[in-house]
């Protein structure tokens, strides 16, 4: 599914970052970082907890929180509603809370542009890919959007009957009626 992969994405990109970029960048040598790293991070070298605490790992930090309560409430038991959670805590399964937890991309689309543009050893707009990436899915949502939005001022649909089963929801007819423009 399209969620496994992000995960998988996401393991990979962290992990790397985490593993090997972030340990790279706190002990390159002396030589090294004051010709590559002292125009970028200036005098003082980072340490691993200061490279975390960038702007760059916050949003990823943030990104990453963000996607896994999208993915968690995503999960057939959240989104069914078959765990079954004190009072308080209990809105936050079934569909709506799956419906609502989705719309977060819209902010983890706005800390990717942020964690893209701020990249530590890039600064040159035209050597940043992120915006690539994220132009196309924006543009095609807008325009989705928008089409629907458009769309809607169309048709009125009136809910004649509805009755809940065990299992599904049946409707007994809905009725379109075209409104005048």
């Amino acid at each position: 599914t399209i969620a496994g992969a992000i995960v998988i994405g996401v393991i990979l990109h962290v992990g790397d970052h985490l593993a090997c970029d972030f340990p790279r960048l706190v002990t390159v040598s002396e030589a090294d970082y004051q010709k590559y790293l002292k125009g970028v991070f200036g005098h003082n070298r980072p340490s691993y907890i200061d490279i975390v605490k960038g702007i760059e790992g916050v949003t990823g930090i943030l990104m990453v929180v963000l996607m896994a309560i999208a993915f968690t409430l995503a999960t057939k038991w959240f989104r069914r509603n078959l765990i079954k959670l004190p009072k308080p805590f209990s809105r936050l399964t079934g569909f709506n809370a799956f419906w609502y937890s989705h719309h977060l991309f819209v902010i983890v689309y706005v800390l990717l542009i942020i964690h893209g543009v701020k990249m530590y050893l890039v600064r040159k707009w035209h050597s940043q890919t992120t915006w690539m990436y994220l132009a196309v899915p924006i543009l095609l949502y807008a325009s989705e959007r928008t089409l629907r939005l458009f769309r809607s001022g169309l048709y009125t649909v009136r809910l004649i009957k509805v009755s809940i089963g065990s299992e599904t929801i049946s409707g007994r007819l809905l009725k379109l009626v075209s409104t005048s423009l």
